[in-house]
């Protein structure tokens, strides 16, 4: 798991990763507490994989409102970016994003959405520090994510297809800037 797993992992393989832990999951001399363990990562794995559909999710926004988050079918893309208060990373990333002229283009003319996502009960500092994120985006809170996605270090990026299907993951903003400005290009 250290080696191919975690968020200093040597190599970061989830193809590896997940023969290891169905191998632990399938194997009857190890414990059943381990088991769940690795079961709860190899779903967590799975779903989190291209191709697959993103799951859904209860969220509490900033103002308090709860919803259920869908992909908007008429958008080009949709990006689900898992963030932190507390991570430099992160804060750093959404400062990037939201500078980016040509993502804040892309949200202007409706083709792409973000949603910013605290995989947590909404807390007074997450409220605070995200009133002052980008009013374009939907900024929520949701505890239930950490069951649904893999976000093994922050910040993390999912970026759906207008069908909610995973195209990518990736922990480089850099990666989605390069997206939208290829998606600008069309």
């Amino acid at each position: 798991e250290q080696k191919l797993y975690s968020d200093t992992a040597i190599i970061q393989s989830d193809e590896l990763f997940l023969r290891f832990a169905n191998a632990v999951v399938n194997n009857k001399k190890v414990d059943k507490t381990a088991k769940l363990r690795y079961q709860h990562l190899v779903n967590i794995v799975s779903n989190s994989q291209p191709g697959k559909i993103a799951p859904s999710f209860e969220y509490t926004d900033i103002y308090n409102g709860s919803g259920t988050f869908t992909v908007d079918t008429t958008k080009v893309c949709t990006v689900l970016f898992f963030n932190d208060p507390e991570c430099s990373d992160c804060n750093m990333a959404r400062i990037r994003l939201n500078a980016d002229a040509i993502t804040r283009i892309l949200i202007e003319k409706g083709k792409v959405d973000i949603v910013s996502i605290y995989a947590s009960e909404p807390n007074q500092e997450w409220i605070e520090q995200a009133m002052d994120y980008p009013k374009e985006w939907l900024t929520v809170a949701s505890e239930e994510v950490n069951d649904l996605y893999d976000m093994r270090s922050t910040p993390v990026f999912y970026l759906l297809n207008p069908n909610g299907a995973i195209v990518l993951r990736t922990y480089s903003v850099d990666d989605i800037i390069t997206i939208m400005t290829r998606l600008n290009q069309y």
